[in-house]
This record gives structure tokens, sequence and C-alpha cells, in this order.
């Protein structure tokens, strides 16, 4: 695994490695065999991997409602402060590469996200021209539809509050979560040009740092934005950490079997892979059998319903998916 990579992704779960690998090397120095050694490393990293499903959220999920937006702009300040100094790229390219290099999904660009990338980039012209030309016949068939002057009415109700511009924006942006996948029924299909302007500004957005996007998002709506996202954050958190654990010491005891060629190779019990997802009928396809096929959650996949960036429609009491809007949110992340 590589360690910068491991460090972009997972900086507590690099460090829990770390302090892991010292005690292996202080049990070296002490005479243990290859055997006792990799027995060992084995046990703490399925301990930790496992342990990690409490300890996380029981830390991660106080500490994302107590941190006020000074706090969480000063952190931003200092991990990219450190990164910077270990020469690692801070881009969301490289968070997707990483994670990809490391079987991780790469899906880095969630609507927020974006959202704040687009901020950083609203004074570039190359980038603003090619976003009206590709939203034009978006804007044309929106403007169109009769719900584009009912959301209109909503903000202006929003925005003629007598309340905090934080909040107004918070209640904009969920209004429109809620409201863009009827505004979008019926859009009219996309050529070729301007399909390739999205992959223009897709690949504009990617090159993007992070922790910039994550200042300008701050800013505009407050640290109580990770209120909204938390479980989303832990699911993340929870997933990065195990990666990250497990492919260094697994690579420490692959190193280990390797240079200590008079022992015959030690077997260990290796973590459990991550099971084939099932393959997806055609048509439309549950909740459940949609999580597991992109090894997420309920909760992101209920995310992602909300978001407008998975179509569907309510059969009874269950929510279907269609098939293609899985397929075309996967193309495009």
């Amino acid at each position: 695994m590589n360690i910068t990579d491991a460090f972009l992704i997972d900086p507590i779960a690099m460090e829990h490695a770390r302090q892991i690998l010292a005690v292996e090397l202080d049990m070296l120095r002490n005479g243990s065999t290859v055997h006792q050694r990799i027995e060992w490393l084995a046990s703490q990293r399925n301990t930790m991997c496992s342990e990690a499903a409490l300890f996380i959220p029981t830390q991660l999920a106080p500490l994302l409602d107590s941190m006020s937006t000074q706090d969480t702009l000063a952190l931003l300040n200092v991990v990219q402060r450190n990164l910077t100094t270990m020469k690692i790229g801070t881009t969301f390219r490289h968070l997707r590469n990483a994670e990809r290099r490391m079987g991780l999904s790469g899906f880095v660009l969630d609507p927020l996200m974006q959202q704040g990338a687009m901020l950083l980039l609203e004074d570039d012209a190359d980038f603003t021209s090619s976003l009206a030309r590709a939203l034009e016949p978006v804007k044309q068939h929106m403007e169109s539809n009769p719900a584009f002057q009912i959301g209109q009415q909503r903000f202006d109700e929003i925005m003629s509050r007598t309340d905090l511009e934080t909040n107004k924006q918070r209640d904009v942006m969920d209004y429109a979560m809620q409201s863009v996948p009827d505004l979008l029924v019926g859009l009219p299909d996309l050529d070729g040009t301007i399909l390739r302007e999205f992959v223009y500004m897709y690949g504009r957005l990617l090159d993007q740092d992070i922790m910039r996007t994550l200042s300008v998002i701050i800013r505009e709506l407050g640290a109580g934005i990770f209120d909204q996202i938390s479980g989303h954050i832990i699911d993340r958190a929870l997933t990065t950490y195990r990666t990250v654990i497990t492919g260094l010491i697994n690579d420490r005891i692959t190193e280990i079997n390797t240079t200590n060629t008079q022992h015959q190779p030690v077997e260990i019990a290796q973590s459990a892979p991550l099971p084939t997802p099932p393959p997806l009928p055609e048509g439309l396809v549950t909740i459940k059998e949609t999580a597991a096929f992109l090894r997420v959650t309920r909760v992101t996949v209920e995310r992602l319903i909300k978001s407008g960036a998975l179509e569907g429609t309510h059969v009874g009491r269950k929510h279907l998916i269609t098939r293609k809007s899985i397929d075309i949110y996967l193309a495009i992340t």
C-alpha cells in the first residue's frame, strides 16, 4: 500500500497502523519468532477492524456535533499545511485515484462537494462559459415547467425571511434537493457537444483542492452542515479506516514472509474480502439491492434518492429505483 495514499485517505488509521507496526518491530528486537509476530499482527488487524464499528461512530458523531465554524476552518487549515508539507496532492482527483488504487469506489464528488468546487470556479471564465453552454437546454426545459415558477416563489419566500443567511441558504439547498428531480422530468436527450461540456466541467471540478472546497462550504453553510451529512461521513470513515489498517498490516505480513526465506511462509487469517455484489436486474430495483450493489448503506442510498442522483418511483409502500439511473450515477462518478 502506498503510504501517501494511506495518509491522504485516513490519517487516523495511518497513525494507528504505525503504532501496531512499531510494536511488531520491538517484538523482532526482543527475539520473537516470525510466527509469533505474524499471528500478533493478524490479531491486531482483525481486532482494530472489528472495534472500528464502535469507536468511530462513538468518537466522530459528538465531534461533528460540537465543532463550531471557526474550529472547523482552523482544523482544515492545519490539515492543508500538513499535507502540503509532506508534498501530498490534495485535489479530488488525487483522492479519487488513491481510493481506486486501494480498491475503494472513488466516489468523491457528492452534490455538496460539487457545489463547493463550483464556488471556487465561479470567477473562472472558461468554466462558467462551459457551464452556461451545458445548462442552456436544461434551463429552457426547467423554465417551461410549471414547477419552476413554484420553486421560484419558494426561493423568494425563503430569501425574504429575517433569518441568518446560513439558515436561508441551507433551506434553499434542502428545497432544491427535493424539487430538482421533478423539474428534470421529460428533459430532452443531450447531444454529444453538451456531453463534452459536462466531461470538461467534471474534470475541472476534480482538480479543485479538497480543503479549500470544504472551507468554502463551511463559510457558506456553517459547521452545522456536518449534522445533516454525519451519517455519510461516519460510513466513509469506517470504510477508509478498515481499508488502511488492513492494507498496511497485510503489507507488513507479506514483507515478513518474503524476507525470512529460512522459514516456511506462515498461514494467517486474512480479513474477509468484500463480497461480490449481486447483479442487478433490469428495470426497477429495491433500495436494499441498490445498497448491496454500490456497497453503501441504505441511508446513503436514501440520501442519493433525495438529492436526485438516483431516480425511482413508489410501488405501494416501497421505493423502487431505476436501473438506468444507477448506471448513470456510476458513469458520472
